[in-house]
């Protein structure tokens, strides 16, 4: 009985070994995905795109930009995913589900800030500074998930 348990925590410490090695071998190849800035220029591009064309107020050109963005994000998932083989959810549990609460918490604020001050105050163009502003926060809060994801791979804190 001894001689068995000897073998099979001599087994799983190797199993386990061999999932930390895949692990770390993922954070790597997310982290050398490619330049930085298609993903998450790109994606602030397309937050900016989808919120800031609501300051033309229905008009057909909204409409346009609104399909171009969900083509774009579309475009950039299927992108991503072909080039690191993995799309990984933000509201996963662990550490990035904070950076993504943080991002939706600044976004509401943000959005509903901006919606007042365009149809109830009557400023024009706040939807667009709140996209471009959005957009811009997105990519730094796009790298920031992807640092704390690639710790939490690697079993960093």
């Amino acid at each position: 009985m001894e001689s068995n348990e000897a073998v099979d925590r001599a087994a799983a410490r190797a199993e386990l070994a061999a999932l930390q090695d895949g692990r770390t071998r993922l954070a790597d190849r997310l982290e050398h995905a490619g330049p930085w800035w298609p993903w998450d220029v790109g994606l602030g591009l397309w937050v900016f795109l989808l919120i800031g064309s609501q300051s033309l107020h229905g008009t057909w050109v909204s409409v346009a930009v609104l399909v171009l963005a969900v083509v774009g994000v579309w475009v950039a998932y299927v992108a991503f995913r072909r080039t690191t083989g993995v799309w990984v959810n933000g509201w996963r549990r662990g550490r990035t589900r904070r950076v993504v609460w943080s991002w939706t918490a600044m976004c509401l604020a943000v959005y509903l800030i901006a919606l007042v001050a365009e149809n109830e105050l009557g400023l024009r163009g706040a939807m667009a500074v709140a996209g471009a502003v959005l957009g811009v926060v997105l990519a730094a809060v796009n790298r920031w998930w992807m640092r704390v994801y690639s710790a939490e791979l690697r079993g960093e804190r």
